[in-house]
């Protein structure tokens, strides 16, 4: 199947070559991009080869344009006309965004209302051939570094493939620590997986966030929203990722607060359970290998790796330095080359 197309139209040739490598750095847009600092030279292109989408700048716009009966039409706007106004809702669709904005944004925007417009997305158009791999990280024993020693492994797994990280802590002052409002939370994400399923994969990528290369959800915002969300939910969302998305890498950093965390470990690829040498720690991970061998759950076992971190002098507080850390470090010399087979 051929890829649709979408072309890029703006008269100031940097920032149309600019917004061009936003889009090709976006592995979710299956689209053929082509690019245009000459309207002529699209109205001639738009004659020959069928245009799907098209996001052109308002000064390059002229009513030409509407004969080349392209499906998308996106304005960016330069005269402040608010993101959203349709201008046509007959066979063509006028969407305007505001071009002063992060082009990251513009993007989102634009995926966003293709979407919601399309009845049904072709899943071939969304399959990369690949499946992601699932790594899990839990532990019963508590602070041990395990939400940390997730986030950097996210990000180093980031360098070799794209990858997402859900974080399901009950209170993890995500917002605090990184001093961003999100847009979405995890369980805003279940939300769409249940409401638009056909479109899923299009309409995460409206919801999440970055940091350092890694992608991730926010976590819940209110941690009773994600204990009411069944565990069967969970382990279809993963089938979905896994099979749909364009990630190589999944990071689960999972707690007792998710309902069928044992189900969803099952699904995992790998899983990291952090320990430590103390007494407790010790009596703790022994009950929960006696869970899991009375449950008959010897493959969960069987995928686990033990860590006992050594002690490290500093832990960076930004979550963007964290590869730059001695945990960093120990996870590239112990763990990365059996993650990246």
């Amino acid at each position: 199947m051929n890829k649709r197309i979408l072309a890029v139209c703006d008269t100031e040739a940097d920032y149309a070559y600019r917004m061009v490598e936003v889009l090709k750095a976006r592995k979710d847009l299956h689209f053929d991009i082509h690019v245009f600092t000459d309207l002529m030279k699209l109205l001639a292109f738009g004659l020959v080869d069928e245009i799907e989408c098209l996001l052109i700048t308002e000064s390059a716009y002229e009513e030409k344009v509407k004969e080349l009966n392209i499906p998308h039409v996106f304005i960016l706007s330069e005269t402040g006309i608010e993101k959203g106004n349709v201008l046509s809702r007959e066979e063509n669709h006028f969407y305007n965004i505001n071009k002063y904005q992060a082009a990251d944004n513009i993007v989102n925007d634009m995926l966003a209302y293709y979407v919601d417009i399309k009845v049904v997305l072709p899943r071939k158009l969304l399959q990369n051939g690949n499946q992601a791999k699932i790594i899990g990280v839990y532990s019963p024993v508590k602070r041990c570094l395990q939400t940390t020693f997730s986030l950097t492994l996210g990000q180093i797994l980031a360098k070799q493939g794209k990858s997402l990280y859900l974080n399901y802590e009950s209170f993890s002052g995500f917002g605090q620590i990184t001093g961003r409002n999100f847009r979405a939370d995890i369980t805003d994400m279940m939300y769409l997986f249940e409401c638009v399923k056909e479109k899923f994969i299009y309409k995460l990528n409206t919801i999440t966030e970055n940091v350092n290369g890694l992608d991730f959800i926010a976590p819940a915002a209110i941690y009773p929203d994600l204990m009411n969300i069944p565990g069967k939910r969970w382990t279809e969302l993963l089938k979905e990722l896994r099979e749909q998305g364009d990630y190589e890498y999944i990071i689960l950093d999972l707690t007792d607060y998710v309902d069928g965390l044992l189900h969803i470990l099952k699904e995992c690829d790998w899983i990291y359970t952090i320990t430590k040498g103390d007494f407790y720690a010790a009596a703790k991970m022994e009950q929960y290998e006696r869970l899991l061998a009375e449950l008959k759950l010897e493959g969960v076992m069987s995928k686990t790796q033990k860590l006992n971190l050594p002690i490290f002098k500093n832990i960076p507080l930004k979550h963007d330095e964290m590869t730059y850390s001695e945990l960093a470090a120990y996870i590239r010399e112990r763990l990365l080359d059996d993650l990246c087979k």
